[in-house]
């Protein structure tokens, strides 16, 4: 017996030893692992500036856009119904109304627009039922219009119509 207490004395030495180099290299991956997402939230934050320099450039080449230097009008045909007043009186047979704010993501426009309050639309070919209901129109008292074309000019308003945009909006 007494042979054995030695032996298992050792055993139970080496196991512990076992036990702390363990724990000192899995601590250690863990620590690694702390750092690694450390650094990737770091590099995600300092990314942020980048963005906004994005932005900008996107913003400039917008004016340029509006000075006519650069300019793609992009025509989109689809059904949607929306809801709209009244938001200037007519111009050149166009009509300018303000559409609510929850039927400008059933349009094709952009991030900017979706968060713009006051997105104005031009319909170019109103009929007489409709400029009277617009007429009468408030923005408590939307008049719901149902609109299939879509077009996008360098004008600062995109253009409307009841009609297909093949048929409204001359392509080239």
């Amino acid at each position: 017996m007494r042979n054995n207490l030695p032996s298992q004395f050792t055993i139970g030495i080496i196991i512990l030893v076992a036990i702390t180099f363990g724990g000192i290299f899995h601590l250690s991956g863990e620590r690694q692992q702390l750092a690694q997402n450390y650094q990737k939230q770091k590099n995600q934050n300092s990314g942020s500036h980048l963005r906004t320099k994005i932005n900008v450039t996107k913003v400039e080449e917008r004016k340029e856009e509006e000075k006519g230097e650069i300019c793609n009008p992009r025509y989109f045909e689809g059904e949607s119904e929306i809801n709209a007043w009244m938001a200037n009186d007519m111009e050149n047979g166009k009509m300018s109304v303000r559409v609510k704010r929850n039927d400008i993501e059933k349009m094709p426009t952009t991030k900017m627009e979706l968060m713009d309050e006051n997105f104005v639309v031009i319909i170019v070919d109103p009929t007489e039922e409709m400029k009277n209901n617009l007429q009468n129109s408030s923005e408590n008292n939307p008049v719901a219009l149902k609109i299939r074309g879509f077009a996008r000019s360098c004008q600062k308003a995109p253009y409307v119509s009841i009609e297909d945009a093949s048929k409204v909006f001359k392509k080239g």
